[in-house]
């Protein structure tokens, strides 16, 4: 017996959200692709020493609500 394969229907929202779901890590290209910067400014931003971004071996993540903590702390106000 086959089973049936579920296929979830096209979606016209944004392609970013889409990609990244609501996964916890976010990748440097997650980030890039987020913010809409390049990648030598996404790493630029992950060797900050206030970005909360952390290693796990070799490779690099943030994550998701320390990347938009650190985002609203970076606004004039405060994020207020």
């Amino acid at each position: 017996m086959i089973a049936a394969v579920e296929r979830r229907p096209e979606s016209s929202a944004d392609p970013v959200t889409d990609r990244l779901g609501e996964r916890l890590l976010l990748a440097p290209e997650d980030v890039r692709v987020l913010l809409g910067i390049g990648r030598d400014t996404t790493y630029k931003l992950f060797d900050r020493p206030d970005f909360p971004g952390l290693r796990l071996g070799r490779k690099r993540y943030v994550s998701r609500p320390a990347l938009l903590d650190w985002l609203a702390a970076q606004a004039p106000d405060g994020g207020r």
